[in-house]
C-alpha cells in the first residue's frame, strides 16, 4: 500500500503536466467559440498552436528552475554520436512500422508543427519523464524497475499502437543513456534528433531501413571507441 502511494504521487506531478495543454486547449476554444461565434476549426488550425507553444516555453523555463536542472556539457564527438543515434533509431522504427501498416504519410508540415514537434516537444518530455518521474521512481525503485515503469508510462502518452511501440523503444534507449551519463542533455538531443528526422519520412523504404542499420552499427562502435 505505501508503495502505490508513493508510486501514484510520482505518477500525479506527471499526470498534471500531460493533462495541462488539453485543458488550454478546451478552454481557449471554448472562450474563441463564445467571442467570436466562428467554428472552432478556424482556431484550432491556425491559433491553438501559438497557445501551446507559449505554454510549453514557459513551462520548460518554469521546470528547470524549480528543480535547478543544470546542463551538463558534452564532447563534439558526443554531440555527433547522439544525434546519430537518434536518427538511425527513428529511421529503423519508422520503416518497420511503415513495413507492418503499409501507410504513407503525406508530407505538409508547417514551421511551427516543426518546432514543436522536434523541439520544443522533446525537450518538455525529456524534463517530465526522465528527469522528474525517473529520478523520483529511483528512490522506491531499482534502476531497472524505475526504466521499466518510466518507459510504460511515456509510451502509453503516445495513444496509438505504431506510436506506441515506437514510443516504447525510444525511450528505453533515452531512460538507458541517461542513466549511464546522468546528464538530461543526451536524451534531449537524441529525442530531438529522433522526431526531427521522423517528419521527413512518410513511407517505408528499403535503403534507408539498411543506411540506418549500418549507421546504428557504425554508432555503436564509435560509441565504444570513445569510451575505451
Amino acid at each position: 500500500m505505501n508503495y502505490l502511494k508513493k508510486l501514484l504521487s510520482a505518477l500525479f506531478k506527471i499526470i498534471i503536466l500531460i493533462i495541462i495543454p488539453y485543458i488550454i486547449t478546451i478552454i481557449t476554444t471554448y472562450i474563441y467559440k463564445i467571442l467570436t461565434n466562428k467554428d472552432i476549426s478556424i482556431y484550432i488550425n491556425n491559433y491553438l498552436i501559438y497557445i501551446l507553444l507559449l505554454y510549453y516555453a514557459l513551462a520548460i523555463v518554469y521546470l528547470i528552475k524549480k528543480y535547478k536542472i543544470k546542463i551538463t556539457k558534452i564532447k563534439s564527438i558526443r554531440y555527433y554520436n547522439y544525434i546519430s543515434l537518434g536518427i538511425s533509431l527513428s529511421c529503423i522504427l519508422n520503416m518497420i512500422i511503415f513495413l507492418i501498416t503499409k501507410e504513407t504519410i503525406k508530407l505538409n508540415y508547417n514551421l511551427l508543427f516543426i518546432v514543436s514537434s522536434s523541439l520544443i516537444g522533446p525537450i518538455y518530455e525529456e524534463i517530465i519523464f526522465r528527469y522528474i518521474l525517473y529520478n523520483k521512481l529511483k528512490e522506491f525503485n531499482s534502476i531497472r524497475k524505475s526504466i521499466l515503469i518510466t518507459t510504460i508510462f511515456f509510451s502509453i502518452i503516445h495513444i496509438s499502437p505504431s506510436k506506441i511501440f515506437f514510443a516504447f523503444i525510444l525511450g528505453l534507449i533515452l531512460n538507458i543513456k541517461y542513466e549511464k551519463t546522468n546528464n538530461i542533455l543526451v536524451p534531449i538531443i537524441i529525442h530531438i534528433s529522433a522526431n526531427t528526422i521522423a517528419l521527413f519520412l512518410n513511407a517505408y523504404k528499403v535503403e534507408i531501413l539498411i543506411l540506418s542499420i549500418l549507421l546504428l552499427i557504425i554508432n555503436n562502435k564509435v560509441d565504444k571507441l570513445s569510451n575505451s
